[in-house]
């Protein structure tokens, strides 16, 4: 490992930003709009056995934006919660018999 790295462990709803190469599994398209669609992509990416290695000396800035109108539409429609609620457990329920067990 390079001089000072370090791995962190995958807990639920790890969200960090990752640079991985262009041929890993793309980001799940029923996660489109606002909620976890970053999630998503990092749960399977840990349940192929990626390991998550924070690099010394290297960051990332987010610049701040207006919130998007899917957020807005998240925060104000509790049909938007439960139809992502939903997606989350079938996903959850994919990658268990995708790749075996799979604890979130």
């Amino acid at each position: 490992m390079f001089g000072g790295a370090f791995c962190v462990k995958w807990k639920p709803d790890f969200e960090p930003y990752v640079v991985v190469t262009s041929n890993v599994t793309k980001y799940d398209t029923r996660f489109i709009g606002f909620g976890w669609n970053k999630v998503s992509h990092i749960m399977e990416l840990k349940a192929q056995g990626y390991e998550f290695i924070v690099l010394p000396d290297v960051f990332i800035i987010h610049k701040a934006h207006a919130p998007s109108n899917d957020i807005l539409k998240f925060r104000r429609s509790s049909i938007y919660r439960m139809c992502l609620q939903k997606l989350k457990e079938e996903f959850v329920v994919m990658l268990q018999k995708k790749y075996g067990k799979f604890n979130t």
